[in-house]
C-alpha cells in the first residue's frame, strides 16, 4: 500500500509543475540565482587587498628563517687528476676552501719514478748503440739508430 501512495505522491508531483510551468521556471531561476550568488560569495571574500600605513622610521629590521631539509652545495667540482695512484697524503680538510694552484692530496709516485728510470736507460742503451753504428756501420744503419734514439727520447 505503501508503494501505491508513494507513487501517487510522485505522480502528483510530476503533475503539478507539468500544470503550472511559469511557476517551476521561477522556482528554478531563484535556485539558480541563488546558488550563483552564495557562490560569488564565497570566492570574492578572500581576493580583498589590504593596505596597512604607517610613518616611516629609521630602525633594525630582524627576521629569522628556520627549516628542515638536505643541503647540497650550488658549486662542487669534480677533481680528475692526470695520472692515477694510491694517495699518500690529502692536504685539506671537509668544508675548507681551495683555489687554483692549491695541492690538495699527494700521490705515490713510486710507479712513475720507475718509468722514468726506465726511460732513461732505454734512451742510454739507443745512444750507445748509435755511437757502436757511426764507427763502423752503413748509412741504413745510422738512420735507423738516429730514430731510436729520437723514439726513445719521446718516451
Amino acid at each position: 500500500m505503501e508503494t501505491s501512495s508513494s507513487s501517487r505522491l510522485k505522480f502528483n508531483f510530476f503533475r503539478f509543475f507539468g500544470s503550472h510551468k511559469i511557476i517551476t521556471i521561477i522556482i528554478a531561476l531563484a535556485l539558480v540565482g541563488g546558488s550563483y550568488y552564495f557562490y560569488w560569495q564565497k570566492t570574492n571574500a578572500s581576493t580583498v587587498t589590504r593596505y596597512v600605513l604607517t610613518k616611516v622610521e629609521r630602525g633594525m629590521i630582524s627576521t629569522s628563517i628556520s627549516g628542515s631539509g638536505q643541503i647540497s652545495s650550488s658549486n662542487q667540482v669534480e677533481v680528475k687528476p692526470k695520472v692515477s695512484g694510491d694517495v699518500v697524503s690529502l692536504n685539506i680538510k671537509i668544508g675548507q676552501e681551495v683555489k687554483a694552484g692549491d695541492i690538495l692530496a699527494q700521490l705515490n709516485t713510486k710507479d712513475a719514478q720507475k718509468t722514468i728510470r726506465d726511460a732513461q736507460i732505454n734512451l742510454q742503451s739507443a745512444q750507445l748503440s748509435l755511437t757502436k753504428l757511426k764507427w763502423g756501420s752503413l748509412p741504413e744503419e745510422i738512420i735507423s739508430g738516429t730514430n731510436k734514439v729520437e723514439t726513445a727520447k719521446k718516451i
